[in-house]
């Protein structure tokens, strides 16, 4: 893995991982919150897997990594 997709990686944990605590913290009850994380965690997952695909059918083609750093 090379230093722009650890970094890819890296900015969606941290991304993540600052969405879940805000649930978390968030007014809602138990079950909207679980609702809400279960929705954005596959929301994110399926960006995750688009990126990836680009990167990937791109040949590691330094136009599309910044394209798709660019829409971040």
């Amino acid at each position: 893995m090379n230093r722009t997709q650890r970094d890819l990686v890296l900015l969606a944990a941290g991304i993540g991982i600052g969405v879940g605590l805000g649930m978390l913290l968030a007014p809602r009850s138990g079950r909207e919150t679980r609702e809400v994380l279960q929705r954005t965690a596959t929301q994110a997952v399926d960006r995750g897997r688009d990126y990836w695909q680009r990167i990937r059918s791109s040949g590691g083609n330094s136009e599309v990594v910044d394209v798709v750093e660019a829409q971040d």
